[in-house]
């Protein structure tokens, strides 16, 4: 009787593995050409075939199709090495984008956003140059992509978000309101003492410091 594998057996993985990295060569030699088969080949044999299968182990074919989708989506004049492949399959977004996202900052970051955040000294940021912003962005990002490759955890979703309070909508007072308001505090200015207040005092006719009759 022939052996039965199990969709979670290694060989079959082996097996998906590698009719998938067949399509991804048929894929990447159509969109890039020469550039792809000139530096792996026609076919996943091989050393190059090898390295692929073994950077791409223990992931899932999601993943994988995820993978394919970007690297064909994302055309540029040369194609992805393995492990920028690797690091489309895992979700991990370009620098640019990722720098708009968080230049925007028009909504809830995405968790990658998040993660890199957390590797940036924000009090330095905000008092960087541009220069100088973008060179801590990179290094966040770099640090931020390291740690998706390995395998860990990006961070949870925020609980909910605190609104920020929404500010009364002010007018300008009425003209007569304005009056109203200053002779009452000529009123109460009037009942001062004597050298409290010697602008008013002056205004009455009576001289700072004497005491009116």
């Amino acid at each position: 009787m022939a052996p039965r594998y199990s969709p979670h057996s290694g060989l079959e993985k082996r097996r998906l593995l590698t009719s998938l990295l067949d399509r991804l060569w048929e894929l990447m030699a159509a969109a890039y050409g020469h550039a792809w088969t000139s530096h792996n080949g026609l076919t996943p044999d091989g050393v190059t075939g090898d390295l692929w299968a073994a950077k791409l182990s223990g992931l899932t074919m999601e993943q994988l199709r995820r993978g394919v989708d970007a690297a064909t989506s994302r055309m540029k004049d040369f194609p992805p090495n393995v492990g920028t492949f690797r690091g489309m399959c895992l979700g991990i977004p370009t620098f640019a984008a990722v720098s708009m996202e968080i230049k925007r900052r028009d909504g809830m970051l995405s968790p990658f956003a998040r993660l890199l955040w957390t590797f940036v000294d924000s009090y330095a940021f905000a008092r960087a140059d541009y220069h100088q912003a973008r060179l801590m962005l990179r290094e966040a990002y770099d640090m931020a992509s390291e740690h998706v490759m390995q395998g860990l955890p990006l961070p949870p979703e925020p609980v909910g978000l605190v609104e920020a309070p929404v500010k009364p909508e002010r007018h300008p007072a009425k003209p007569e309101t304005v009056e109203r308001e200053i002779a009452h505090m000529r009123r109460v200015l009037h009942e001062l003492e004597p050298g409290q207040c010697p602008d008013v005092e002056v205004e009455r006719g009576v001289k700072p410091g004497e005491v009116e009759a």
